[in-house]
Formats: C-alpha cells, sequence, structure tokens
C-alpha cells in the first residue's frame, strides 16, 4: 500500500485564483504561476478574449520551468476601464528611443506627433 506524498501538488491554471492591480487607474485582472524566480512570460491573447480562454494544460507546461502572467486586457473581461479607440491606442504607442534609425520608427513619431497633440 502507498502512502500519499507529502509534497504540494502543483497549482494548475484551472485552480489560480484570479488577482487584479491598479495602473493609472485602471484596474486589471490577471493570474499568475510558476515559480517565483526567473523571467516572466506574459502571453498575449486574442482580441476581447478573457482569463478562462486559455488551455489550462498550455499555461500549466509553460508554468512548469517558468512564471507565467496571464491577464485580461482594459475593458475586457474582469479588467476595468474601456477599450481603446484606434486613435487611442495609436496615441499611447511608446516608440522606443533606440529605434529611431529606422524609416518606420520615424513615420510613426511623426504621424503621432501630428495626431496626438
Amino acid at each position: 500500500m502507498s502512502t500519499p506524498s507529502s509534497s504540494p501538488t502543483p497549482m494548475s491554471y484551472k485552480n489560480t485564483p484570479n488577482r487584479s492591480m491598479s495602473v493609472r487607474g485602471v484596474t486589471f485582472a490577471y493570474r499568475q504561476l510558476g515559480p517565483d524566480d526567473g523571467v516572466p512570460l506574459i502571453p498575449l491573447n486574442h482580441l476581447s478574449a478573457v482569463l478562462d480562454n486559455w488551455d489550462p494544460r498550455v499555461v500549466d507546461g509553460l508554468a512548469a520551468r517558468r512564471p507565467v502572467i496571464i491577464f485580461d486586457n482594459r475593458g475586457v473581461g474582469a479588467s476595468g476601464g474601456s477599450t481603446y479607440a484606434p486613435r487611442e491606442l495609436a496615441c499611447n504607442t511608446r516608440i522606443s528611443p533606440t529605434s529611431s534609425s529606422s524609416a518606420l520608427s520615424r513615420t510613426a513619431r511623426a504621424g503621432r506627433e501630428d495626431r496626438c497633440a
């Protein structure tokens, strides 16, 4: 007869509780699992997807080796705020100063300055 193991069972994504945090007045819902150390993996979901759209088997596999943070986008699911209109999203996009040599980056910055001032 075998005895039950005393080591804790790893938490599965389907049993991971939702958490929330506020960023600039908007509350974001997220789930975090995996080891406490290492660089976290933050996967992006499709348009209007929520925390429960993720397959627990996939997330559990990713979280076996590194921290994983899954979140609801702004205005979607359990997160607060409202979704951005395309123009708002473009105006809130940050362009890295290290990529200023590319023509695309210069064009994006110029267009942003014209429309978002």
